[in-house]
């Protein structure tokens, strides 16, 4: 049996992140794993390890704030 690519699927939005600020934005994607958390997950993330992911997903803040070295890649995935 054939099956045929449908050219009519539409995503289904769960939130609508249109109006959130950037802090209300970032709590929510605290609540849960999105596509960018799984390379740190698995471990091959050059940016974050799977323990900085658990940190920030339950809220714990780091001692010594490092400086971001990576922000301008951070900042160009955000936008996309």
């Amino acid at each position: 049996m054939k099956q045929t690519l449908r050219m009519d699927y539409e995503p289904e939005q769960v939130v609508d992140i249109s109006t959130l600020t950037r802090e209300q934005w970032l709590a929510f994607r605290r609540l849960g794993i999105g596509g960018s958390d799984v390379a740190a997950i698995m471990g091959i993330s050059p940016f974050v390890t799977s323990r900085d992911l658990y940190y920030d997903k339950i809220g714990v803040t780091p001692v010594i704030e490092e400086p971001e070295a990576n922000w301008v890649a951070k900042e160009f995935g955000h936008r996309l």
